[in-house]
């Protein structure tokens, strides 16, 4: 399982967690919990993201024309 699947399911059990019938001493418990956890995959997403899952580009799609040939300035006639 994916970590940001595991998100997803951990999101869905806090949803679902409180129609279960459990106690509110256990289910304070579970969901700080399931918070902790949420968060661990969370830092852990970001910092592969940062190390390199998500590198930027050093190539640029758009390139200034201002200096290419076949570009006419605008000159103002007097």
């Amino acid at each position: 399982m994916s970590r940001e699947m595991a998100v997803v399911v951990l999101g869905l059990w806090v949803i679902v967690l409180p129609h279960l019938g459990v106690p509110r001493s256990w289910s304070v418990i579970i969901i700080t919990l399931t918070g902790i956890s949420i968060i661990a995959a969370g830092l852990y997403m970001r910092a592969r993201a940062l190390s390199g899952g998500a590198r930027r580009s050093t190539h640029h799609p758009f390139v200034d024309n201002a200096g290419m040939d076949g570009v006419h300035e605008h000159t103002q006639s007097n």
